[in-house]
């Protein structure tokens, strides 16, 4: 079996986090489908224990700490050790990456099958109606600029979305009344039919990604998630024409903020 490359990790946290992401690639790749979060820390000390009889060194970190034992039920995945995640100097930040990015592939996942034999075929078909939807209820018709900037999607891939929704008779375009330049998108009745055919099985979709979480873990996780959506929103909209570095300096300076107002508010 291969070895993982696992040296020492550095102290520099962002390194950490692309070495984490790193190895966890691997593991998805000798593990395929079977590559599950509790399996992930037993596999990195497995590698670390192989990697010390091959030279003889010593890592100086435990991988399998970040997953102790537990007495939940083997149904149950036990959440990462924070004290341990910190001893080995990554921060929490990097397991939040991870694990949104599982979020996400199960989640198209589920949609994937929901949508099998539906006339609207993906997620992102479905996205884009969406916003169409709740643009003419709100606002009126929208512009494609709007439907891309509200779906966060790229002008190129939104016009490729949207070129299979017209051809599909789903959706029809026309020039703005006051401004010829400009053009509007509307659904068509057979597109509000496939549509609402779509979200119920949406609907459906979304009960599985919510999993286990009682009525109170959904309201606190949509809570931190629009939270996060807000952050990320302003960063899209603001920031995301200027450099990585001048991104990561406007995160930095958002956590200070956030950090003095909740100083303040302790104080007071």
């Amino acid at each position: 079996m291969e070895t993982a490359q696992i040296d020492s990790f550095p102290t520099n946290r962002y390194e950490n986090i692309l070495r984490l992401i790193t190895l966890w690639q691997d593991f998805e790749r000798q593990n395929g489908a079977d590559a599950r979060l509790e399996k992930f820390g037993a596999w990195m000390q497995e590698q670390m224990q192989q990697r010390s009889r091959e030279d003889g060194s010593d890592a100086g970190f435990a991988p399998s700490a970040l997953f102790p034992p537990s007495s939940a039920s083997k149904n149950q995945i036990p959440f990462p050790n924070v004290d341990a995640m910190a001893h080995l100097r990554m921060d929490a930040d990097g397991m939040i990456s991870i694990l949104l990015g599982r979020m996400g592939r199960y989640s198209k996942m589920y949609i994937k099958k929901a949508f099998e034999g539906q006339r609207i075929t993906s997620i992102d078909e479905f996205v884009l109606m969406a916003a169409i939807m709740r643009h003419q209820q709100s606002q009126g018709e929208p512009t494609k600029s709007e439907v891309y900037s509200a779906t966060l999607t790229e002008v190129t891939t939104g016009a490729e979305i949207m070129r299979r929704l017209e051809k599909a008779g789903f959706l029809e375009e026309y020039s703005d009344t006051k401004d010829k330049r400009m053009r509007r998108v509307r659904m068509t009745a057979s597109g509000k039919g496939a549509f609402f055919q779509a979200a119920q099985q949406m609907g459906a979709a979304s009960h599985i990604v919510a999993g286990t979480l009682t009525d109170a873990q959904k309201q606190d996780l949509i809570r931190l998630l629009t939270q996060l959506d807000a952050f990320h929103h302003t960063m899209y909209a603001e920031h995301r024409m200027e450099s990585f570095a001048e991104m990561d300096s406007y995160a930095a300076q958002e956590r200070a903020r956030i950090a003095n107002i909740s100083t303040a508010a302790q104080q007071g």
